[in-house]
């Protein structure tokens, strides 16, 4: 009898851990809301969409948080989810447990963060604005093992495909290229356009997947750096009618073809062939009041593993561009409704594998 409790004990755990590792493998967006309500005692949520069906398969409350940006662990089991610092009057960083749908630790209170980044050796490489500082904290132990000091506030970050480096964008113009290993410092480039030091920057940086291309964004340009050099080698300019209100949003083709490039807090796709070197189209991208039913101004871009798919997010929902054709396809309303008294969005991250829904 005892043997066969603990066969179905067992059998039971297989289960389990099957389940759940089925469930962190199916295709998911992770969308953040701010509450609109005057209130930003409210904070906002995570909402959990269905990538393949875009149902919301429910929600994470962080309450009193303000969420803006969202990075998930290697494992996909937390997600570090940066509070806006315009919005949010303590600031930092909360840590969901994504198993569990429920927040876990709040850390760096007080201070602006404004980037997370997933590092090649799996640490989270935090932001952090007043102490100028980039800290590296473990997924495991969510305790800071590392800091590294700036002569100014770091605002963006990217790692090199091939994980060997790391850039860091301070406030005004420079770039920091550090070993992603070591920590040490490498070069500096220089020769940028200043960038604008009022705006939150969540997609400044960009880098092609053989890692020998740095894109960097202004308000209205993209410097392109030879990495090999560290230098930059050209630039292009987006019409002022295409930029936002803050510094341009890059994201690239998982196969190097396509740069993608929006205004932050605007309204149109610009798509850049890097082989050919031109924009190739200038896409209006639906908001509130176009056909379409559009569903705001964009403030993130995301592309899906399998690349198959851009998604525009944006205040109240996500807009689809098939990537194969480079056309439009749906705007999806996820808020609860399409006016600034709804829930609005900052942040989307796409995972899981695609190639299911194919």
């Amino acid at each position: 009898m005892t043997k066969q409790i603990l066969s179905l004990l067992l059998f039971l755990l297989v289960f389990l851990v099957s389940v759940q590792a089925q469930e962190q493998n199916n295709p998911i967006l992770y969308q953040t809301f701010i509450r609109n309500d005057g209130d930003s005692s409210n904070g906002g949520y995570v909402s959990i969409l269905d990538a393949l069906t875009l149902k919301e398969l429910g929600q994470v409350d962080l309450i009193p948080s303000n969420p803006q940006r969202i990075e998930l662990t290697a494992d996909k089991k937390l997600a570090f989810v940066n509070n806006n610092p315009f919005v949010d009057d303590k600031k930092g960083m909360t840590v969901v447990d994504l198993g569990q749908r429920r927040v876990i630790r709040r850390m760096f209170e007080n201070i602006g963060v404004y980037e997370m980044k997933l590092a090649p050796n799996g640490m989270m490489w935090i932001l952090l604005d007043e102490p100028q500082q980039i800290a590296i904290v473990s997924p495991e132990t969510l305790r800071v093992t590392e800091r590294l000091t700036f002569n100014e506030s770091p605002r963006g970050l990217i790692f090199s495909p091939d994980g060997k480096r790391a850039y860091v964008s301070l406030f005004t113009k420079d770039v920091i290229v550090l070993d992603a290993t070591t920590r040490s410092r490498i070069n500096i480039i220089q020769d940028l356009p200043t960038r604008n030091p009022f705006q939150i920057r969540p997609q400044e940086l960009e880098i092609s997947p053989d890692s020998k291309l740095l894109f960097i964004s202004s308000k209205d340009t993209v410097s392109i750096v030879e990495t090999r050099l560290f230098q930059v080698v050209s630039r292009f300019k987006i019409n002022s009618m295409a930029t936002g209100t803050g510094d341009l949003l890059l994201k690239i083709s998982h196969e190097g073809k396509f740069l993608y490039v929006a205004g932050y807090i605007g309204v149109f796709l610009s798509i850049y062939d890097v082989n050919a070197k031109q924009i190739i189209k200038v896409l209006p991208v639906p908001f509130l009041g176009m056909p379409g039913r559009g569903t705001g101004t964009i403030s993130y871009l995301q592309i899906s593993p399998n690349n198959a798919l851009l998604y525009l997010n944006q205040d109240f929902g996500i807009t689809f561009l098939d990537t194969q054709t480079n056309s439009f396809i749906a705007s999806l309303q996820t808020s609860t409704g399409l006016n600034f008294s709804n829930p609005f969005s900052l942040g989307v991250v796409a995972t899981g594998d695609f190639s299911v829904g194919q």
